[in-house]
């Protein structure tokens, strides 16, 4: 089943769900809910998408969180959801900030824009992608896949960055700069 609706507080209930804002600036916060295979669409406007709230059910599958066009603000608690599979967390379009703490996230892609992401909590990656523009991350975690900085003049400091055994680092095009404090292999 599919839903389409202006989101300001929504408990989230049904699976695999589409929630759609609109092209205005939407404020949008999960006050509680399962997420499994549920889709959160910002659509364009500087939206902010907070999923900081605790959700209930355990799911191997997970959600994705897109803030659309717009400058958008997305806030992750991943902790939140540990007993369910991590999200894919899409800026798209503009200038976003993307902040994410603890937990698993299947994939970030930043996309397009000059993007501010910042990851803190022993945030693990399957896989993280930064967009085609100039992005600042400011990045303390762990990568179990593939890092990648995209096309722009990407910046990516912090404090300890592990990398799993199987994992990759991708510069792409651009003069990137990578300041990290500790990076292991691990």
């Amino acid at each position: 089943e599919s839903s389409s609706v202006l989101m300001a507080n929504v408990l989230i209930v049904a699976t695999g769900s589409v929630y759609t804002g609109t092209s205005d600036a939407d404020s949008i916060q999960f006050l509680s809910g399962a997420l499994p295979g549920a889709q959160v669409l910002g659509e364009g406007g500087a939206d902010t998408i907070n999923l900081n709230q605790a959700f209930v059910g355990k799911t191997s599958n997970g959600f994705l969180a897109d803030g659309g066009a717009g400058n958008d603000s997305i806030f992750v608690d991943a902790n939140t959801f540990k007993n369910s599979a991590g999200p894919t967390l899409q800026g798209g379009a503009g200038n976003d900030t993307i902040t994410i703490s603890g937990g698993t996230v299947q994939a970030l892609q930043a996309q397009d824009g000059n993007d501010v992401i910042i990851v803190t909590g022993g945030t693990i990656f399957q896989t993280f992608a930064a967009g085609k523009n100039a992005d600042d991350v400011t990045f303390s975690g762990t990568i179990s896949g593939s890092l990648g900085l995209g096309r722009g003049h990407d910046k990516i400091s912090g404090g300890i960055a592990t990398f799993g055994s199987s994992a990759s680092l991708n510069l792409g095009e651009g003069r990137d700069t990578i300041t990290l404090g500790v990076a292991s292999k691990g």
